[in-house]
């Protein structure tokens, strides 16, 4: 178990050092570029909650990889990094979401809130 959480921080590194970003750099990143993704994997509507929560669940594995390495390893861990991971995370993809949610809520009342088009 250690060793997939030793290859995965591996990875990290590797990747944060591949394309010139910090961490949190690719915690905002990834957190959009996933949500984005998945949804349309998912094949649902930017605004569904589902690809979210997926990416959700993917960071609270990463975030338990992190605390296991700092763990086993004894190195000084704390809550704040990791809740400003989370927050990094999921934050930009929350407000994508509820964007998303609140462009259709707006359309469907304009749709309704709108006289029929007699030339139509």
């Amino acid at each position: 178990m250690f060793g997939i959480v030793l290859g995965w921080e591996a990875f990290k590194d590797w990747l944060s050092d591949t394309v010139h970003l910090t961490h949190l750099d690719l915690h905002l990143l990834l957190g959009v570029v996933l949500t984005v993704v998945i949804g349309w994997v998912m094949r649902v509507p930017l605004g569904s909650w589902r690809p979210w929560w997926v990416v959700f669940a993917l960071e609270m594995l990463n975030e338990t990889s992190d605390f296991t390495r700092y763990h086993v390893s004894d190195w000084p861990w704390t809550p704040w990094a990791s809740l400003r991971d989370i927050a990094a995370t999921m934050l930009p993809p929350l407000v994508l979401v509820l964007i998303a949610r609140f462009r259709a809520s707006s359309s469907r009342s304009a749709e309704v809130a709108a006289p029929p088009d007699p030339d139509a």
